[in-house]
């Protein structure tokens, strides 16, 4: 009898056994990794709909070389400093070593500069280090001016013809920033000539003798 039992718990035993070594063969799967959701700022790209604790990361499509990393980050994330790039960006996020398909292809924008007419000439600031920036008439027409560069954020139109409605937008990798605000542009003050009218000189000698 005791035999007996003891060959039935080895065979439980054996049984059992068997069970967790069949399960743990069985690959454990895991939800696929949603692509995370990109919207295009200035100079900028935000990301939204990624896992918790997920580290993101910013490829150009050009290439796709890697271009920023974050921490592990939840909720909403902000990739700053990008240089805007037609060709654009996306983004990857992983999660305990699995990676999600990439999201959609977004650009960072360029930002608007900002105009101040003078006279006879337009100031341009808040410019992007290196961009093109075009001064326009205030019905599209460009200006066949070049702007003189002042310092890395600011640039000098001259020689402008006195006039309403003047605005600039700047170029940096074939993106386009929107419209500056319009400027008048003032002609230049004719210079008074000062004249100095003398009145002859007058001696008057009375009681001479």
């Amino acid at each position: 009898m005791e035999r007996r039992l003891v060959l039935r718990v080895t065979a439980i035993c054996l049984i059992v056994s068997l069970v967790l070594t069949t399960l743990g063969r069985v690959p454990v799967v895991f939800a696929a990794l949603a692509k995370p959701t990109v919207t295009s700022k200035v100079e900028s790209i935000e990301v939204t709909g990624f896992e918790a604790d997920a580290v993101l990361k910013l490829y150009r499509v050009n290439g796709g070389g890697l271009v920023a990393t974050s921490p592990p980050v939840t909720g909403t994330y902000l990739f700053e400093q990008v240089v805007p790039d037609r060709d654009g960006y996306y983004v990857e996020q992983t999660v305990n070593g699995a990676t999600s398909p990439n999201s959609d292809f977004v650009n960072a924008s360029l930002r608007t500069p900002q105009a101040e007419g003078d006279v006879e000439q337009v100031k341009v600031t808040d410019v992007y280090p290196g961009a093109e920036v075009k001064l326009y008439e205030s019905n599209g027409t460009p200006v066949s001016i070049t702007a003189e560069l002042q310092s890395p954020n600011t640039v000098l139109f001259k020689n402008v013809t006195a006039g309403t409605g003047y605005y600039v937008n700047q170029k940096f990798n074939e993106v386009v920033s929107t419209g500056s605000n319009q400027v008048t542009v003032t002609p230049e003050r004719p210079t008074a000539e000062a004249k100095l009218e003398l009145e002859p000189e007058q001696i008057v000698v009375s009681n001479f003798h």
